[in-house]
């Protein structure tokens, strides 16, 4: 891959990290945007979701390159509760690529059988080890391709594997109609994208897809009746036209 291409790849990762961010009424995770190359995804836990001897908490275990021995990119505190994990998604112009990092609850997501040579390099400060980054460089990994296995690695025995991108309806009927009609049709645009992906949970979105095209269209503020625009451009027409 090229520089010209490398940099090409990378805008258009931060540009759907920020169309990402302004999304709402995912039940699995939320989503924040601090900036241009930060995106904050929050993914909830729950007492059963969580064991330590999970085997896929392996997949989490920290990378001890390329950013070993480097303080994170963005600032150090602790964000989010303690029954949610917080990741920091950082596609900083100066890797040219994205990385993964834990905000919080980092004790949570490590494995009691993670190897004692790791051990000594868990931290904050050193990206996670992902197939979806890891594939940077080869395939057209997009921002939903991590996120969507941040879900699956941090919820592992939830249905959320199957459908990461599952909505829960609610937060979006909660809102103001103009508000929730405009949050339905820009997620109803990212599902579509979704569905033609050719993802294995492509077909799982249909549903949510359509309801939310749906809830658009419902909620949408109706256009003023033809005969208010008809008597305005009436009087429009019967006022007398400017002396010259």
């Amino acid at each position: 891959m090229s520089s010209s291409q490398g940099n090409e790849k990378l805008n258009q990762f931060l540009k759907d990290s920020l169309m990402m961010g302004c999304l709402k009424g995912f039940a699995h995770f939320t989503l924040y945007s601090r900036g241009r190359e930060e995106l904050l995804v929050t993914i909830p836990l729950s007492a059963s979701s969580y064991s330590a001897t999970t085997p896929n908490r392996r997949d989490l275990v920290v990378s001890p390159a390329p950013l070993a021995g480097e303080v994170t990119p963005g600032d150090q505190e602790q964000v989010g509760q303690e029954n949610e994990v917080v990741f920091l998604v950082g596609a900083y112009a100066r890797y040219k690529c994205p990385y993964v990092w834990v905000r919080s609850s980092h004790e949570r997501l490590m494995s009691s059988s993670v190897d004692a040579r790791l051990k000594g390099v868990l931290s904050k400060d050193t990206p996670l080890t992902l197939n979806s980054t890891n594939m940077w460089k080869t395939h057209p990994v997009r921002v939903w391709d991590i996120i969507a296995e941040l879900v699956s690695l941090t919820l592992p025995q939830s249905p959320a594997i199957n459908n990461p991108f599952v909505l829960e309806k609610g937060q979006i009927t909660a809102l103001p109609p103009l508000e929730g009609s405009l949050a339905a049709a820009a997620t109803a645009t990212f599902l579509k994208r979704i569905y033609l992906s050719g993802e294995p949970y492509a077909e799982a979105v249909l549903e949510d897809m359509r309801w939310a095209h749906g809830y658009h269209f419902e909620k949408l503020p109706r256009p003023q009746s033809s005969s208010k625009w008809a008597s305005i451009a009436a009087q429009d027409k019967a006022a007398p036209a400017p002396v010259q």
